[in-house]
């Protein structure tokens, strides 16, 4: 739950930046996003053998990375 509350945080100061937009409604759906989306990435923190792939755009990316956002367009 500790993370909880830090992403409501975040989830608060955005709010709080973007008065026009009341994102309350989506609180609990993005809280599950990013709880779903960070149990998915967990494993691969810190491991030297994961690999970074370049895209056109020259930025880098991972298999955490393609992943999590699969699972979250699911």
């Amino acid at each position: 739950m500790k993370d909880a509350k830090r992403i409501f945080v975040c989830f608060e100061s955005f709010t709080a930046k973007s008065p026009r937009v009341d994102l309350t409604p989506y609180r609990t759906f993005m809280l599950e996003l990013a709880a779903q989306s960070g149990d998915f990435i967990r494993p691969f923190f810190a491991n030297p053998s994961l690999t970074v792939e370049v895209k056109s755009d020259q930025t880098p990316v991972t298999a955490a990375d393609r992943g999590a956002e699969q699972l979250m367009r699911a």
